[in-house]
């Protein structure tokens, strides 16, 4: 634990709270999508799910690449990767939701897991209990996945209730760094 510590660039991660924010502000945005059924009109609920979540990973991932010299980048580009999957799953098994309702799951799970690692491995900055919650509602929202008797009506809601956390956390991380 002492080594990932050591690896952290606190300072660096302080000075792009900004990026925090803007990735908030992106993830609400998508929030609102996901609540207004636009996307659901269009096509299956859990196509919907697949793109908003899909599109949530690439928000993340270009966060991660523009700080990614603070330390602790590898697990947050990772947590966006397994989101991005777990979208990709629901928007290519859509037909067969039930069946990959376990898979999305387990995405949805271990990228919570790795954000929660992430702000247990960083103890310095303030507001990393925002991102433990983050990641903590990803792991329930797996686990809501798996409990879920018809996925494919509650995907949207889930993925949406999901967004909304992540969103929140991260605009609240980024300004608990910039104070």
């Amino acid at each position: 634990m002492e080594q990932v510590r050591a690896v952290c660039v606190i300072p660096d991660m302080r000075s792009k709270w900004s990026c925090f924010v803007t990735l908030g502000i992106s993830l609400l945005g998508l929030t609102a999508v996901a609540t207004s059924g636009l996307l659901a009109a269009k096509a299956g609920p859990v196509h919907a799910a697949g793109v908003l979540m899909m599109s949530a990973a690439a928000a993340i991932i270009a966060q991660t690449f523009h700080v990614r010299t603070w330390g602790g980048s590898a697990a947050w580009l990772l947590s966006g990767m397994l989101y991005g999957l777990a979208g990709l799953i629901a928007f290519v098994s859509a037909a067969t939701a039930g069946s990959t309702g376990l898979l999305l799951a387990l995405m949805l799970i271990t990228s919570g897991l790795m954000r929660i690692w992430w702000s247990v491995a960083l103890t310095s900055p303030r507001g990393l209990g925002w991102i433990t919650a983050s990641g903590a509602t990803s792991v329930l929202a797996g686990f809501l996945f798996i409990g879920w008797p018809d996925v494919p009506s509650a995907a949207p809601l889930i993925v949406a209730l999901d967004l909304a956390v992540q969103g929140v956390t991260a605009i609240a991380f980024g300004y608990a760094l910039r104070s």
